[in-house]
């Protein structure tokens, strides 16, 4: 498992754009979850840390599908952050978001997930510290979903990196 980590890892710094990302020039999701060197940042954050949310298997996978579904605009939400979020192709009920500070790094990642016995919502979000920002940006995310979908979320925040 450990090989087939590095060998996406260096398959992805290889064919990536060096080391010059900037995550905030996309106005769209597809546009970023393309980017060689987010699915890299992504993967790294998570290595090949398991999870049982769209399905079981690595949470960097989950996550990269959740924001490659439907195309959503990429929010600013200040001058120097951004909150972008999608759907999973062909289920949109699933759903994946990410708030970046520009230029490339990543303070939170988001994924909407049910249990599959019960159909409960869960919003789990991954940061190093959920600071007032990370709270305020996933929040409203929530509300919006939680609106639209006409479902009760509950949301809970997990700390942000790779675990063995």
């Amino acid at each position: 498992m450990k090989l087939k980590s590095l060998c996406f890892s260096l398959l992805l710094m290889l064919c990536g754009r060096g080391m010059s990302a900037d995550f905030c020039s996309y106005r769209n999701t597809n546009r970023l979850v393309w980017d060689k060197e987010f699915s890299l940042r992504i993967h790294q954050l998570f290595g090949e840390h398991q999870e049982n949310f769209f399905y079981k298997g690595p949470l960097y996978e989950q996550v990269l599908a959740g924001l490659g579904g439907p195309l959503d605009n990429i929010i600013s939400m200040e001058e120097t952050l951004r909150f972008a979020s999608a759907c999973r192709a062909h289920s949109c009920d699933e759903k994946a978001a990410v708030l970046i500070a520009c230029p490339d790094d990543v303070l939170a990642v988001g994924i909407l997930h049910f249990n599959v016995d019960t159909m409960a919502a869960t919003l789990t979000v991954y940061s190093q510290k959920a600071t007032p920002t990370i709270r305020s940006a996933f929040s409203r995310w929530e509300e919006k979903i939680a609106k639209t979908g006409d479902i009760e979320i509950s949301t809970e925040y997990r700390r942000l990196g790779p675990t063995p």
